[in-house]
């Protein structure tokens, strides 16, 4: 499934607006023109036959269970020394804010505008991890965590992952 011209196979899972040249865009909503529709749970790749795979504001997307097991494919489709980056809500952000008063943070948390609307089923936030539990769950599997910060003033939280054998 290597889109032709790429040298190196690169997968931007839920790349949304953010479409990347070189890079194998994969998204389960067609308006964004993805070079794939596909939901990342139904996605197969050879192992060992992905250099880089970055997903941003996707993984909060599906259940814990499903995200565990998509990170489990990831690393698997990873060649040796290969990276996963993930920018994921940073739930202990949200959950700072909250008990602040900030009613702003639970819409976060909800994905929603704050009436309950998203702009499509699958922008509902199933899950939230906070930089512990998405470290342990990396760890877990076999990534070397290489880097985890925030960002975005706190919302977001960044974690890169290496595969190494």
């Amino acid at each position: 499934m290597c889109k032709e011209g790429v040298k190196k196979m690169r997968l931007n899972i839920g790349s949304g607006k953010e479409y990347r040249q070189d890079w194998l865009n994969i998204d389960v909503n067609k308006k964004f023109n993805p070079d794939i529709v596909m939901d990342m749970r139904s996605l197969m790749f050879p192992d060992e036959s992905v250099e880089e795979i970055l997903m941003q504001d996707v993984l909060d997307h599906v259940t814990f269970v499903e995200g565990k097991e998509v990170l489990r494919k990831c690393y698997g489709w990873l060649k040796n020394n290969g990276t996963l980056n993930i920018r994921t809500p940073n739930l202990s952000f949200i959950g700072r804010e909250a008990s602040k008063g900030n009613h702003e943070a639970i819409k976060w948390l909800y994905g929603s505008d704050g009436e309950g609307h998203t702009n499509y089923d699958s922008n509902l936030i199933r899950w939230c991890y906070s930089e512990n539990s998405l470290r342990i769950i990396m760890e877990a599997i076999g990534f070397i965590v290489i880097d985890a910060h925030t960002e975005n003033l706190e919302y977001s939280l960044r974690m890169i992952g290496v595969k190494r054998i």
